[in-house]
């Protein structure tokens, strides 16, 4: 746990981006890169917030990636 914060909180933000990308490696570890690199784009355009990786889960889920994962397809 960091000791020290910067006051406009750089080291906040960046804990918080390095958190939800190791989140993405654990959930989604097979996922192709095309497709990584389009949900990493999306939580990066909404601030890395916990609004942003639900949305991008959504849009996940809408691929046909996602779905032949899972067995829908």
């Amino acid at each position: 746990m960091r000791s020290h914060v910067d006051p406009d909180g750089r080291e906040t933000f960046l804990d918080h981006m390095l958190q939800m990308e190791a989140r993405l490696k654990s959930a989604y570890p097979s996922m192709p890169s095309e497709l990584r690199n389009q949900f990493e784009a999306r939580l990066a355009t909404r601030g890395y917030t916990e609004d942003a990786w639900d949305r991008a889960v959504t849009w996940l889920k809408s691929t046909d990636w996602f779905r032949a994962r899972r067995g829908e397809l």
